[in-house]
């Protein structure tokens, strides 16, 4: 390589945990001193999240600035992100399984609790879990909001 390649080889972006440990600041802050109740709950959320990205980027587990910044998420799946566009480690498909998704894992192929939003997730994927989902469109049966299926 020459010397006029390495000035102009381009560099692997690198973010300091600075920017994650001031909105973790400011977050609790607004958790400890806000006057509005509602307010403070929502902070508490964002220092639970804040606490996360900055553990992630000191610890080396996320990857700022990659199209893949978690190890072991594919580049499709729907993080949580923040403020800034750092993912927190959350899957926005992710967290407890509700009744609906457990009646659902009961009529499909046995699987590992450990695997069932892949599971999930690939049944809506067959033919079967894509003629439901066209129907509860075509219908208007659904609700989206408390992630459940119901029928307005």
């Amino acid at each position: 390589m020459s010397i006029h390649e390495q000035d102009y080889q381009e560099e692997k972006p690198t973010v300091g945990a600075g920017y994650a440990g001031f909105q973790l600041s400011k977050a609790l802050t607004t958790q400890a001193h806000h006057v509005d109740a509602k307010t403070r709950e929502r902070a508490g959320q964002r220092v639970a999240d804040w606490t996360g990205v900055f553990e992630s980027i000191v610890n080396g587990t996320l990857a700022v600035g990659s199209r893949t910044p978690l190890q072991g998420v594919p580049n499709w799946a729907t993080l949580k992100v923040v403020t800034g566009g750092f993912a927190t480690g959350d899957l926005l498909a992710g967290g407890s399984l509700h009744e609906h998704e457990r009646t659902l894992l009961a009529n499909i192929p046995a699987t590992p609790d450990s695997d069932a939003r892949r599971a999930l997730n690939s049944y809506y994927l067959t033919d079967a879990g894509l003629n439901q989902l066209q129907g509860l469109l075509e219908s208007g049966c659904y609700e989206l909001a408390p992630r459940k299926w119901t029928c307005r």
